[in-house]
């Protein structure tokens, strides 16, 4: 979606133009996982990640046992 933004802020297409306009329509976004602001490197600021192992539950499948929270440094487990 932030991409899709930028390119309409942008009138254009071309990488170089989009890549000026991105940092700042990402900054005022917030998407599913959360506010899409980058830091100097591009990377998000703040996010949210799920942790998953393969378990038995009776069958072999991947399954959610917490997540990750980036702005506390912090893994929160599912009960």
């Amino acid at each position: 979606m932030v991409m899709g933004l930028s390119v309409i802020k942008a009138k254009s297409n071309e990488s170089s133009l989009v890549k000026q306009v991105l940092p700042d329509i990402a900054r005022d976004y917030t998407g599913l996982t959360g506010p899409c602001g980058l830091d100097e490197y591009g990377d998000r600021l703040c996010y949210r990640t799920g942790l998953y192992a393969i378990g038995y539950d009776p069958d072999i499948r991947w399954m959610l046992v917490g997540h990750y929270h980036s702005p506390s440094n912090e893994i929160i487990w599912e009960r």
